[in-house]
């Protein structure tokens, strides 16, 4: 039988009470036989510290110890409630538990309850405080660790998921419990949770396939649909868990017996017992003290941890401290062994900016300055020998000209040839004249453009 030990080195207990009944299975280590011990118990404070010193004679000191509580010492319901915090809902069903639970003695139960699917609908276990307080103290007497306390729905999900364990991966299925006799208990899993249980009065097949008509109903779509499709696990004693799993057959169910360990006995209540060991509880049971306990517990250990934060984070402060200083003295060195380099280059850097800054200037003034002087000096030097100007006038980037000569067209070349000028054009007709001495000259009146970087 596989165990999840919480520690190496720790035997492992598991008990099973029934109201009637103690009945408890241990091992000393990992792998050793399994004994069985069943002690009378009533379920009252009394009872189970004698029952529990009747264990610890034969049972180990070392020990983690997990309890199962029966039906109908524990049950659990579906309840229909609004949605709310969980801690508020179980305080009111705390105050209102005699509303939900038939148990053997009219005393006070404390409620668990596990979180709503946002239906309205909650799944509660209900357990008398006084067992659950008897419990805790005599384990804390026998130097026994409580792993936690559950309900036999609970005992039952971890004993099918030991069995199969893809249970959580399938949607709806069955665990019957039987002993030599016939079966005690049934419990409907969803994804490997409960979430319906019973405890059986007659045992029979017909029993079992009615409670398994009514759990399917409230949760799926298609009842009958999964009803013949749900996994049905029956555990307990070999002989009546098979001839059980035909039975359901012949009622259209699919069944079959699943051995989960080979112990001492095949009671349901040993079964129960070991099955404790094997999966957290869906629904723990905590005894008001032992909340106390644990409430106190985690108040001191938070403040152990908000003091070891501000030693911590004070500790740090203090390496950095100490290491921006180291690095703060490291760059004064640095810089007092640079800082003649600087200095010098600071220095051409300044030299550097006034020069910039004059040429800038300078480059400033001779772009706006006016090269008229020279666009006229060069026009004047581009004219040929036979010709001269009469006029010339140059008003922003426009050029007019006029003059004589020998040949127009040797000066319309000329002009067109110049460096300074472009789009040059006839002003006016070409007019030809004879002079005193009755020499042809040519008169004209051209007009042109300033290139750009003549302006």
């Amino acid at each position: 039988m596989s165990t999840n030990t919480a520690q190496a080195g720790r035997a492992q207990i598991g008990v099973a009470l029934d109201g009637t009944l103690l009945s408890a299975v241990w091992s000393t280590t990992l792998g050793a036989p399994w004994r069985t011990l069943v002690v009378p118990c009533d379920g009252t404070p009394g009872s189970i510290a004698e029952a529990l010193r009747a264990l610890a004679e034969q049972a180990p000191a070392r020990a983690d110890v997990a309890f199962t509580l029966q039906r109908p010492l524990a049950t659990a319901r579906t309840i229909a409630l609004p949605n709310m915090r969980r801690a508020e809902l179980e305080a009111v069903l705390a105050r209102d538990w005699s509303r939900h639970v038939i148990g053997l003695r009219a005393e006070p139960h404390l409620v668990a309850v596990a979180s709503s699917d946002g239906s309205g609908r909650w799944r509660a276990a209900f357990a008398p405080v006084a067992t659950l307080e008897a419990l805790e103290t005599g384990a804390r007497e026998h130097g026994w660790r409580v792993r936690d306390v559950r309900i036999t729905d609970d005992a039952l999900a971890a004993a099918a998921r030991e069995a199969m364990p893809t249970l959580p991966r399938i949607d709806d299925a069955l665990v019957v419990l039987s002993g030599v006799g016939n079966a005690t208990d049934v419990t409907h899993l969803r994804r490997g949770e409960p979430i319906a249980g019973r405890q059986l009065i007659v045992g029979s097949a017909a029993e079992i396939a009615a409670f398994a008509r009514g759990s399917l109903s409230r949760v799926a779509s298609a009842p009958n649909d999964a009803l013949r499709s749900a996994t049905i696990m029956v555990l307990g004693d070999r002989a009546r868990s098979e001839t059980l799993a035909r039975e359901l057959g012949r009622e259209g169910l699919k069944a079959q017996h699943l051995p989960i360990a080979r112990l001492a006995s095949e009671s349901p209540a040993a079964l129960l017992a070991a099955a404790a060991l094997l999966h957290p509880a869906h629904l723990p049971l905590v005894a008001p003290s032992e909340r106390v306990t644990r409430t106190a517990r985690t108040r001191v250990a938070t403040r152990w941890l908000v003091a070891a934060t501000i030693a911590l984070i004070a500790a740090g402060f203090a390496i950095e401290n100490h290491r921006v200083s180291v690095a703060l003295d490291d760059v004064a060195r640095r810089r007092a062994a640079i800082a003649p380099r600087v200095s010098d280059a600071v220095a051409r850097r300044t030299r550097l900016e006034s020069a910039t800054e004059t040429a800038s200037a300078l480059a400033s003034r001779e772009a706006q300055a006016s090269h008229a002087s020279s666009a006229i000096a060069a026009i004047a030097l581009s004219m040929p020998d036979n010709a001269s100007l009469s006029m010339l006038q140059v008003m922003g980037d426009s050029v007019s000209m006029e003059g004589e000569g020998d040949r127009a067209a040797g000066v319309y070349a000329a002009l067109r040839s110049a460096p300074t000028l472009q789009a040059v054009r006839l002003a006016g007709p070409l007019r030809q004249e004879r002079q005193a001495d009755d020499t042809p000259v040519e008169r004209f009146a051209f007009v042109a453009r300033l290139r750009k970087d003549e302006r």
